[in-house]
């Protein structure tokens, strides 16, 4: 199952370069037109926030998972270690449970700006399916952090950097 959920993570992984390469684009065809053209291409401020955003939404999953993510482990040394597990699986549910409520808000809105038919800006670029894809981002990371804390919570292996005598209780 681990397996199936690390391949499931890299495609979202490859998905986030595709908002990645149209940023890219966008903003080098936008510098090109200032200076060559001496105007610039409608929208480029907005799309370029939408595809910050997406491409946020769908790597932050991997990055997660993988355990990538910013960690003040200092702090968790201190404790034995099944207080760091009981802790850290906590901890991981309660980020689970912030973007579970980003999810259902994100999701809503979705549904919402579906139904209004809502644009951004003057080339009329439909924001629903954008803000799909970012709900299905949060959704993706919401079920890697509930993962991850059954997997800490069930991990009988020490911690990375804690030794074999701390791991008995020798701390």
């Amino acid at each position: 199952m681990q397996r199936l959920l690390s391949r499931f993570l890299d495609n979202c992984l490859t998905a986030a370069c595709i908002p990645l390469v149209i940023l890219v684009l966008l903003t080098t065809s936008d510098v090109f037109a200032r200076y060559a053209l001496a105007s610039s291409v409608p929208d480029t401020i907005e799309l370029s926030g939408l595809m910050l955003g997406l491409m946020v939404s769908l790597a932050l999953a991997p990055v997660t998972f993988s355990k990538r993510q910013v960690g003040i482990e200092f702090i968790m040394s201190v404790f034995p270690i099944v207080i760091q597990r009981v802790i850290r699986s906590l901890l991981l549910l309660f980020a689970a449970s912030i973007f579970g409520l980003m999810a259902w808000q994100a999701g809503l809105r979705t549904i919402k700006s579906h139904s209004i038919g809502e644009f951004v800006g003057s080339l009329q670029v439909q924001l629903w399916p954008l803000k799909a894809l970012f709900t299905f981002g949060v959704i993706v990371t919401c079920v890697a952090l509930v993962w991850m804390a059954k997997q800490a919570w069930s991990d009988r292996s020490p911690p990375p950097g804690v030794s074999p005598e701390q791991d008995a209780g020798e701390v």
